[in-house]
């Protein structure tokens, strides 16, 4: 993978804004490790559930993960 294509691509540091197609609500969040994780401050763990779904991914992408109550999608907007 080139470096270019690989900066594309949600990883450990990204800032990722992504939209929740059923409610339409817009979040941006950073990536970081579990020791930094702070979601109020929009820290997101790396091991948390969104976070795992939205590594290696790009914007433009639909990704669907499982929580308890069900399946999730979120639309990436953006990654940076």
């Amino acid at each position: 993978m080139s470096a270019a294509t690989s900066a594309d691509a949600v990883q450990y540091g990204s800032t990722v804004t992504y939209t929740e197609p059923g409610t339409h609500d817009q979040r941006t969040v950073r990536i970081v490790g579990r020791h930094e994780a702070d979601p109020t401050q929009g820290l997101l763990s790396e091991d948390s559930p969104v976070g795992h779904a939205l590594l290696g991914r790009r914007s433009g992408e639909v990704v669907q993960f499982m929580v308890p109550r069900g399946t999730r999608h979120l639309h990436i907007d953006s990654v940076n």
